[in-house]
């Protein structure tokens, strides 16, 4: 990987962090481990697979109609890795979730993530908390 990326990575992990926010009541009747912010996209550069998803593309997929419906019915789910051959997320594989609409910050996606209490959402406050 050229320095120039790997600088770019570095320089994104810092400024991610793990805010508190939460009640331990709203954590245990939620099965949330954590919440965790920080910059989850990039509008400046392509992904590591070579695609590049510029500033119009995410306000585009920011102002969508599905997209505001997972969000208001709490569903706008991750999973670890970047699978291949689907679109929808698996939810045997779910580990985190978006609870509001994520911010475009200097030309970055910046979001909120809470940590679900599922296998591969365990993996991910495993990571998280490592650093």
């Amino acid at each position: 990987m050229e320095q120039k990326k790997i600088d770019r990575i570095n320089e994104l992990a810092r400024k991610s962090k793990t805010p508190e926010g939460l009640t331990e009541e709203e954590k245990a009747s939620r099965h949330i481990l954590g919440r965790w912010y920080g910059p989850i996209a990039t509008c400046n550069e392509s992904t590591r697979n070579g695609r590049r998803y510029n500033r119009t593309l995410w306000e585009k997929a920011l102002n969508d109609e599905l997209f505001h419906e997972k969000l208001a019915n709490k569903c706008l789910f991750l999973e670890l890795g970047h699978p291949q051959d689907r679109e929808e997320t698996d939810m045997t594989k779910a580990c985190a979730c978006i609870p509001e609409v994520p911010k475009i910050v200097d030309g970055d996606l910046y979001a909120y993530v809470d940590i679900l209490d599922t296998p591969n959402g365990r993996l991910l406050k495993t990571l998280v908390d490592y650093g």
